[in-house]
């Protein structure tokens, strides 16, 4: 191949290569860019009035316990990623299927608990997330001595808000006491502002609220 040969092919190659080098670059900086996009495009699809239909991972059988003592003993709480309890709060028309975790794909179905917090009926903090798209956008409009119902296969249990607090989301700790164990007390949070675009938000609105009518789980004895 002569000198002439060699200088053309580079004309057309070099360029040829720097592109695709380029978009690839470009591809892989933008790539997160994109995954918020498909996301926000797929919950704005979402009717907001989802109905979520009986899940296949679902334990909760509803029943009308609603005091009184269960022994630790007598109970099944739930697995992984199981459907065990209704999150219902009527003055703001909030109802969502609670999971046991809140990995991403089960915080699409509904609201999820951090498998590092109690389950209702012990003494202590259950924290419950869900997305400000879906599981708990309602709870932007939540006010103090509002009445949350958590609806388990062992209980029925009523909470009422004491206090909402909005928080940035690099001191969210501040605001959790998981080690607490003298209440019994739910902590729900979701990202803030319900508008803005989806994984951008840097704040947290938290809802606490504490039990007032539910059983006590017990281990061997009754709780003080």
């Amino acid at each position: 191949m002569n000198k002439k040969h060699k200088k053309l092919l580079a004309y057309i190659y070099v360029p040829i290569t720097f592109t695709f080098l380029s978009y690839l670059v470009l591809g892989v900086l933008l790539s997160p860019f994109f995954e918020i996009v498909t996301s926000v495009a797929g919950m704005v699809a979402i009717n907001q009035n989802v109905n979520y239909g009986d899940q296949t991972d679902s334990v909760l059988n509803l029943t009308d316990i609603h005091d009184g003592f269960i022994e630790l003993k007598d109970l099944t709480l739930p697995n992984y990623g199981e459907h065990y309890a209704q999150l219902v709060i009527d003055r703001i028309e909030l109802e969502t299927p609670l999971y046991y975790g809140d990995d991403y794909a089960l915080l699409r179905k509904g609201a999820g608990q951090y498998i590092g917090s109690v389950f209702p009926g012990f003494k202590g903090t259950t924290l419950i997330a869900g997305h400000n798209t879906r599981g708990l956008r309602p709870i932007r409009n939540a006010e103090v001595g509002d009445i949350v119902n958590l609806q388990t296969s062992y209980g029925n249990y009523e909470y009422k808000i004491y206090d909402i607090q909005l928080v940035h989301e690099s001191e969210y700790a501040l605001y959790l006491d998981l080690s607490q164990t003298k209440k019994d007390i739910i902590v729900m949070y979701t990202c803030y502002p319900f508008d803005g675009l989806v994984g951008l938000a840097k704040q947290r609105l938290f809802v606490y609220a504490e039990k007032v009518k539910g059983p006590t789980i017990i281990d061997g004895g009754v709780n003080e």
